[in-house]
């Protein structure tokens, strides 16, 4: 499963609007927050509401959110090699 699959190009524009990141695309930025979520490291607050957007990670009751099962599908697909 490829993470296009997972989340299609339609749903990355549907939920960063107009959110800028500068010269990063827009699934870059999905993939590298969920990435930072999954480690434990923090996210901006506006790459943080694009990933909780797409029901990849929930907020949990302690500081950090978890991923959820598609997250970790969607992490998973973005390290495949082959």
């Amino acid at each position: 499963m490829t993470p296009q699959e997972i989340i299609t190009d339609v749903e990355i524009e549907a939920i960063h609007a107009h959110a800028s990141f500068g010269d990063q695309g827009k699934r870059e930025v999905v993939n590298e927050a969920i990435l930072k979520a999954a480690c434990g490291l923090h996210n901006g607050y506006t790459a943080q509401m694009i990933i909780t957007e797409h029901g990849l990670v929930v907020k949990a009751t302690n500081s950090r959110p978890d991923l959820t099962d598609k997250g970790r599908k969607y992490l998973f697909a973005t390290n495949r090699t082959t």
